[in-house]
């Protein structure tokens, strides 16, 4: 999203803006979550999720194998020099994490603290104050 945010800004003449949910909740979520503190692919976390948003899509008898190898998702948006590894490389169940403890109260606890955080940023103006981008320094500049 953020990469074509750009095309759309300038073929839209308006201003967009992306986000990572799980980066603005990630305080919230870990006191939510048993496993880790933050969010994996089909973990805990965005298995609660699921069950909470669309249950149907969560088959629950197959509980005893979503689980997977663990790694960090903020550590993996950092580096600035990456090495691709595919994600079977990663995990050969596809789940990264342990999402045998998710539930749909986790579920709808984790969604309602992600809307509260992005919601939160909003109130505060971001991302639209120049401030978001800039050091204080140069906020204060002009």
């Amino acid at each position: 999203m953020a990469a074509i945010s750009v095309d759309l800004m300038r073929e839209l003449n308006a201003p967009i803006t992306t986000a990572a949910y799980f980066m603005a909740a990630r305080e919230a979520m870990s006191r939510i979550l048993e496993d880790r503190s933050g969010l994996m692919h089909a973990c805990e976390a965005e298995t609660s999720m699921m069950m909470a948003a669309y249950p149907e899509l969560v088959d629950a008898d197959r509980f005893g194998e979503a689980l997977g190898a663990a790694f960090d998702v903020v550590a993996s948006l950092v580096p600035t020099l990456k090495r691709f590894v595919s994600f079977e490389q990663v995990t050969s169940t596809g789940v990264a994490g342990d999402a045998r403890r998710s539930s749909w109260d986790k579920g709808e606890a984790l969604l309602a603290a992600c809307a509260s955080a992005l919601a939160d940023g909003l109130r505060r103006g971001e991302p639209w104050k120049a401030s978001a981008f800039l050091s204080a320094d140069r906020a204060d500049a002009g």
